[in-house]
Formats: C-alpha cells, sequence, structure tokens
C-alpha cells in the first residue's frame, strides 16, 4: 500500500492484484463536503478503491510557509500541483487500486 492512501475497509472477491487505475477527482469549495464523501467511500468500497489526501494539507502541515505575498502564493500552488501531480503518478504506476479518489485535483489550484 502507498503510503498515505487510504484503502476501502471491504473485503473484495475480484482476485485482481493489478488494476488499470482510474482517478477521480472530488472538487468543491469549503464546506461542500468533500471530506464527508471520502470517508463514506472509505468505508463503502472494497480496498481496491483508494482515497488520496489533499495536496495542500500535505505542503503546509509538513511546513511550507504561508505568506499573503503574490510570488509566496504562487510558490505555494506550485508546491501543491507537483505533490498531487507526483501522488497521482505513484498510485498509477504502482496499480493496486482500481479507482483512486483524490481529494481535489491538479486544476483546483487555478480557482485560487
Amino acid at each position: 500500500m502507498t503510503m498515505g492512501l487510504q484503502q476501502g475497509s471491504t473485503a473484495c472477491t475480484c482476485g485482481h492484484r493489478h488494476h488499470d487505475t482510474r482517478l477521480v477527482a472530488i472538487t468543491g469549495g469549503p464546506g461542500a463536503g468533500k471530506t464527508a464523501v471520502l470517508e463514506l467511500a472509505l468505508h463503502s468500497f472494497c480496498n481496491h478503491v483508494g482515497v488520496l489526501p489533499e495536496a495542500a494539507s500535505i505542503v503546509f502541515g509538513g511546513g511550507f510557509p504561508r505568506h499573503d505575498s503574490e510570488v509566496a502564493l504562487r510558490a505555494a500552488q506550485r508546491a501543491i500541483y507537483h505533490v498531487q501531480h507526483e501522488q497521482e503518478d505513484l498510485v498509477m504506476g504502482e496499480r493496486e487500486v482500481a479507482v483512486v479518489l483524490c481529494d481535489r485535483g491538479t486544476v483546483d489550484g487555478l480557482a485560487y
């Protein structure tokens, strides 16, 4: 299992060890219910459904500075984009899960 990737809690009977992984971005504004949907998915689906954590939480939780200047905001959005992209590449390459639900996607940064 990929570090950071949470997988569904229900046993699967498909018998496949590798999958053609599909990415699904769960997006929306603050308070839209993204986290609730992702938690429900983890409890409702088998272990071939994964949930990637929000890249911004990883970036800022890891100590990336939060400054208000234009240069800092752009740097933060680039860091978030790269973390998201690398997480997606990792799960696509490992092929352990069939569907990966992403807590936001790479295009979400355009809204900020």
